[in-house]
């Protein structure tokens, strides 16, 4: 995706799965990816913007296998939600969906898009497992610690088998 602003918010059938910048294939960032046959409506979304609708049809004998989103939003109103406020920065690790934990301390507790998964050190050795291709928010708290958050960013088409998150939480 080469879409203007990089910061859009990308739907994919009504989910939220990241920011264009995430799906260029550049600079922390990877291809979007399909791996079954049928239509995929895109929506690119930003505040300030009208939406962009751009529907993908998947089909094993197309014989192009890559295309290009070139476009920039248009100023006007979306059509509905734009997904998450702020600034979102780059994802920090890719994976095509296995994700260890290392953290200082080892006692931080591990969330995933607000989800409690428990222990750092439960996945040290054990694999956390991400199903759907998409960016998610993790956030390592430990009490007396300040939070982090990373983004990881999990698409078939990063060729990473596994992300290691390896963060050292801060005192205040």
């Amino acid at each position: 995706m080469n879409v203007s602003p990089s910061q859009a918010r990308v739907f994919i059938n009504g989910r939220y799965v990241g920011i264009a910048d995430d799906w260029d294939d550049a600079g922390g960032g990877s291809l979007l990816t399909f791996t079954s046959d049928g239509r995929q409506r895109i929506r690119l979304t930003y505040p300030g913007r009208k939406d962009m609708n751009v529907d993908v049809v998947v089909a094993a004998s197309v014989g192009e296998d890559r295309v290009e989103i070139d476009r920039s939003l248009e100023k006007g109103s979306p059509d509905g939600p734009t997904g998450p406020g702020g600034k979102i920065s780059r994802p920090d690790y890719q994976t095509v969906g296995l994700v260890r934990v290392e953290v200082e301390p080892p006692s931080a507790t591990v969330f995933v898009d607000g989800n409690d998964m428990g222990p750092a050190s439960r996945f040290q050795a054990q694999d956390m497992q991400f199903r759907e291709q998409r960016v998610y928010d993790v956030v390592l708290t430990a009490p007396g610690y300040l939070p982090r958050t990373v983004r990881v960013l999990v698409s078939p088409s990063t060729g990473k088998e596994r992300a290691i998150v390896r963060e050292k939480l801060r005192k205040p």
